[in-house]
């Protein structure tokens, strides 16, 4: 059993363009697509480059260095300010600031 949403639509099999697929037609078969598949056959998901993902990693190796030495400066802040152990912290991600 899967608790992921499944897509299905009658598009023919993928061409060498990355471009749409083809035209939806009631006599080609079922078959499952991607989220971003639009009914042009076009799909909006775009595969990250290699840059991208070094790119990424960059970001990750930068918050990795930092967690504990943070994690243990925000323990004895928070401390004395918990109520009942529990504190409500607000983050946003990256480039959404």
């Amino acid at each position: 059993e899967s608790y992921h949403l499944q897509r299905w639509m009658r598009l023919p099999e993928r061409q060498s363009s990355r471009r749409g697929v083809g035209v939806i037609t009631p006599d080609t078969p079922l078959r499952p697509v991607s989220r971003g598949v639009g009914v042009d056959g076009h799909d909006e998901v775009i595969i990250p480059t290699t840059r991208n993902i070094e790119e990424h990693w960059k970001h990750l190796r930068a918050y990795l260095s930092v967690v504990d030495e943070v994690s243990a400066r925000l323990k004895s802040i928070v401390g004395p300010i918990a109520s009942d152990g529990a504190v409500v912290v607000m983050v946003c991600n990256l480039g959404q600031s």
